[in-house]
Formats: C-alpha cells, structure tokens, sequence
C-alpha cells in the first residue's frame, strides 16, 4: 500500500516538474506559504489544481477563520512519517487577516537592481510585463554572489526562473500566461533522489494510515 502510494505522488510529482505550467503552479503555491517546506509542498501540490494559502485546523482556529463543514484536509507526511492534515483557505470562512502582503512590481526591480549596484532602468522595466527585467536583474544577483554555475546551463537556468517567478508572484499574482518556464530535469532528478527515499522511508512507518 505504501509503495503504491509513494509510486503514484512520484508520477504526480514528476508529472507537475516537467511542464511550465506545473511549474508555475509549484512556484505559485511556495509563494504562498514559505513556511512549507519542499518535503510537505511536493506531496501538497498535487493535490489540487487550485491551492491558494494552506494551514492547519489549529492555525486557521487561531486566525478566527473555520473549516466549512463537510471540506476534507490535505493529508501529507512529515520527515518522521508522522501525518498530518492542511486545509486550504478557500474551504474556511471568517476574519481575512491571513492574506499576504503584495509589493509592487517596480518595487521589486528597485530593490534588487540596488543590491546589484544599478541604477533602476524606467526604459527595461517597461519592456513587456516587467518580469522580463526583473529576471535579468535576479539573475545577475545569484551569478555575482556565487548562486549559479560555470558548468551546468539547465541547473543555472531552474534557479533563476524558480527564484524570479517566486518573486513575480509576490507582485500580487498577475497575468503569467505570456511568461514561459521550461519543465526542470534538475528538480526531477534531484527530487527523484534524495526526496524520493526520505518519502518511502516515511511511507514505510505510516502503513496503511
């Protein structure tokens, strides 16, 4: 039972990893809850196409917000196999104080073009959506602090659109369907290591659960 269920998130997983639009939707959901972690949002994310911002019963309690009744939670397993449930804002009601905080987009370009040691361009910011820019300026960032490679083009590639898309999202999600991200064999071989023993190891302990 176990291995049947690891093998089917497997498929899901690598199913999301090695389109654009999986990706996009894998980035979206991170933005949205940083608390997270990958070995949680891998087997999360595929649940649902529609994820938005996720939390416990408890922490939805704690936000004066309740679980309508009749929604079922987000089963996943932690790194000691233990299972735990999340529940997504759109199957609760109440207070709205657990939206997230948005920054506008030339406030993003601002601040990572002062990091870079750069004027901000009004010229290349207008070009096309701005997240054109940003990325260029994001990706000058992570080469000059060490964050990308001499050697590996596809891994370089993976981070700087992981990291700009992840940000672009903070801008209060916009239009992204003119924005194109490749699949990454990156993530999937590297989730298709590590990840996928640490899963199965913590499938085994669940049992049937």
């Amino acid at each position: 039972m176990a291995e049947e269920r690891l093998r089917d998130i497997n498929n899901r997983i690598a199913e999301i990893l090695s389109s654009g639009e999986g990706l996009k939707r894998f980035y979206r959901f991170v933005s949205q809850n940083p608390e997270i972690d990958l070995h949680a949002a891998c087997q999360i994310v595929v649940q649902r196409n529609d994820l938005t911002v996720c939390k416990t019963l408890s922490e939805w309690n704690d936000q004066n917000r309740r679980v309508i009744k009749g929604r079922k939670g987000l089963p996943y397993y932690d790194e000691s196999g233990r299972k735990h449930y999340l529940f997504d804002a759109q199957d609760t009601f109440g207070d709205r104080n657990f939206v997230r905080q948005t920054y506008p987009i030339k406030r993003l370009f601002v601040g990572i073009a002062e990091l870079n040691g750069t004027e901000f361009n009004e010229e290349v910011f207008n070009y096309g959506n701005g997240y054109t820019a940003l990325k260029a300026e994001i990706s000058r960032y992570l080469d000059d602090y060490g964050y990308l490679s001499d050697e590996d083009d596809e891994r370089n590639a993976f981070i700087v659109e992981g990291v700009s898309f992840s940000a672009y999202m903070r801008t209060g999600f916009p239009q992204t369907k003119s924005i194109g991200i490749n699949g990454s064999k990156e993530f999937d071989r590297r989730f298709n290591g590590r990840r996928r023993k640490r899963l199965f190891k913590n499938f085994k302990k669940s049992g049937s659960n």
